[in-house]
């Protein structure tokens, strides 16, 4: 059986220590290993090096498809969505406390504070694997409207039935027959300064 874990960003620089962080932090191993979701960023899915050390560690990594971690990344679903209404409210409660007065950075920390205390809880974490479906699996996550706007590379673009040919020497003949009006063709329009009186 495997444990949950979820991952924001790995960085470049230093995935070993993070998955041996991760390893350590949730007790991973053999007889107990632990999935890792990560999205799907190249630093995760072409980096052979956080395979090889996940692997070491017990951990397997789970890559999320691409544009769907607004529906399945539990963090993003379960606690950052909160963070955000929350701190829109305290900012919100802030301003009509102090009429007339700006945000700053002395003001700020204990903004972010009140917020965060109420969305970085762990029912919110369980709810966050449990919405997007993950935990317990749900495989309706995703409805049919959740695909309406992919539908538009649904269709199929017929091939032209004549041969296309290509007309840039009538276009050029054209041209030069016919220029356009401009500046440079021009120049008895150009008004100076003492016409304009």
């Amino acid at each position: 059986m495997f444990r949950l874990c979820e991952s924001h960003t790995v960085h470049l620089g230093m995935p070993r220590k993070y998955i041996c962080k991760t390893q350590r932090q949730s007790w991973a191993s053999q007889e107990d290993p632990v999935w890792l979701i990560l999205d799907g960023h190249l630093s995760h899915t072409k980096n052979l090096d956080v395979i090889l050390k996940a692997r070491e560690n017990f951990v397997t990594l789970l890559c999320l498809p691409h544009h769907t971690t607004h529906k399945l990344q539990p963090l993003d679903v379960g606690v950052m969505f909160l963070f955000n209404a929350y701190m829109d409210q305290a900012l919100e409660t802030w301003m009509n406390n102090h009429p007339g007065r700006t945000v700053t950075a002395f003001q700020i920390s204990s903004i972010f504070r009140e917020a965060y205390l109420k969305s970085a809880v762990p029912t919110n974490a369980i709810n966050g694997f449990r919405k997007t479906g993950i935990f317990p699996f749900n495989s309706e996550t995703f409805t049919d409207t959740d695909f309406i706007a992919a539908e538009v590379t649904d269709e199929l673009i017929e091939e032209p039935s004549a041969p296309v040919t290509d007309n840039t020497e009538t276009s050029r003949e054209e041209r030069q027959e016919n220029p356009i009006p401009g500046p440079s063709s021009r120049p008895d329009t150009v008004l100076d300064s003492d016409s304009q009186e």
